[in-house]
């Protein structure tokens, strides 16, 4: 499994779309069922935990219950966030880490600029700062290899395509 992960509109989709067309399995994001923070944040994990165990190898993921932790951080509250974490650890940790993590990041102004363009989910403009800034102490935190691209100027960001293809 390699997942690719970050903030919104850092060019995840675009990514997985590349790797797609050249033949790669890849696994999008699905809406969650349910969208009032915690349901919203369980729906997500059980729906990643599935969709990991039904996966071929060598299946890319558009984000996975690691980086889940950062939505979680920033839209529940105390409370929910610790039995959310108890939660994930309990359905994910038979579950291997990826083999890599292809991080994308962007400036959280292009980024809330993108997602206001694009006119989609745009609820989650506000919440882009502090996703940023909760990625960046996430992907510290992660033991797993990671291939980080700043996609601020444009994405793709050549050199992704060199590593990845």
């Amino acid at each position: 499994m390699i997942v690719v992960v970050g903030p919104p509109a850092a060019g995840k989709t675009t990514l997985l779309k590349e790797l797609q067309r050249r033949g790669h399995n890849v696994v999008y994001e699905q809406q969650p069922l349910a969208q009032d923070g915690f349901c919203t944040q369980v729906s997500m994990l059980m729906t990643r935990r599935k969709q990991y165990l039904e996966a071929e190898e060598g299946t890319y993921f558009d984000r996975y219950w690691g980086d889940d932790d950062v939505f979680a951080r920033v839209t529940l509250t105390e409370d929910e966030y610790m039995l959310y974490a108890q939660l994930r650890t309990a359905l994910t940790a038979e579950l291997p880490p990826p083999k890599a993590i292809i991080y994308l990041w962007c400036d959280p102004e292009v980024a809330q600029k993108r997602v206001k363009n694009r006119g989609t989910r745009t609820s989650v403009i506000p919440l882009i700062p502090a996703l940023c800034e909760e990625y960046e102490a996430w992907i510290k935190k992660q033991s797993t290899p990671i291939m980080r691209f700043d996609t601020t100027q444009a994405f793709p960001v050549p050199e992704v395509f060199d590593v990845v293809f």
